[in-house]
């Protein structure tokens, strides 16, 4: 609740516009906040001193949207809820974090759908970013942590492959690899090999591109200092 305007308005000052109130809301002015709830997405007033979850909306560089023609035209709309490309699940990441540096900080999503490396890839650019770069063992963990543990052989793809060129493996960015955590007899072969970062104990394997399985994005984020308290 916003005092000056003596009505409910977003954190950068605008009106509401849209809403979704619950039954009887809003409840209250003075150090209110808003809740969404889970159960059916209403709205609903609390006190601003109370400890509830919370969600951050964390702004992205943003690169063109990347489509391909279709190979034979639509003949009817699709009979559930389509995918934002033909590389991306319109259900967006299962899980993501913030892996913060001393300039600039990405954000890494989590996707579940089984997919290809170079598709893999595509979805990761049409969202702004590419496949997640690992230069440190804090980036590794987070890679491994983010991971489903349900099935052994749910590893998911990263942004180091084979490089013809260079004769190496090397990242997406095309920088040659300085941290390493390969696993036992890895890296095993050369022309068209992907890798893997295991969820069991982030170990890297190599594996075929065509292979689908789950996949990291690294998404650049806009950077702001940190909030410090004396």
């Amino acid at each position: 609740y916003n005092e000056d305007e003596e009505a409910y308005t977003w954190v950068d000052g605008m009106p509401v516009t849209y809403s979704k109130w619950g039954e009887s809301q809003p409840a209250g002015t003075t150090d209110k906040g808003v809740l969404v709830r889970w159960t059916n997405g209403r709205w609903t007033t609390s006190d601003k001193a109370e400890k509830r979850h919370f969600l951050c909306s964390i702004p992205t560089t943003h690169s063109p949207t990347i489509t391909m023609a279709p190979s034979v035209a639509p003949t009817a709309a699709p009979s559930r809820m389509p995918t934002i490309t033909n590389f991306c699940p319109w259900t967006g990441p299962k899980a993501s974090t913030l892996s913060r540096g001393n300039e600039s900080s990405v954000v890494i999503e989590y996707f579940t759908r089984f997919t290809a490396w170079s598709d893999a890839r595509l979805c990761c650019q049409q969202r702004g970013g590419d496949l997640v770069i690992i230069t440190n063992a804090q980036q590794n963990a987070l890679a491994r942590l983010l991971q489903d543990n349900e099935v052994e052989t749910n590893n998911a793809w990263v942004g180091l492959s084979y490089n013809e060129d260079e004769e190496a493996y090397t990242w997406v960015d095309g920088m040659p690899v300085t941290y390493s955590k390969w696993g036992e007899s890895q890296p095993a072969g050369t022309t068209d090999k992907g890798v893997l970062v295991r969820w069991t104990n982030g170990r890297w394997t190599t594996s075929d591109k065509a292979e689908k399985r789950h996949f990291l994005c690294s998404i650049p984020t806009t950077h702001s200092p940190t909030i410090t308290m004396a």
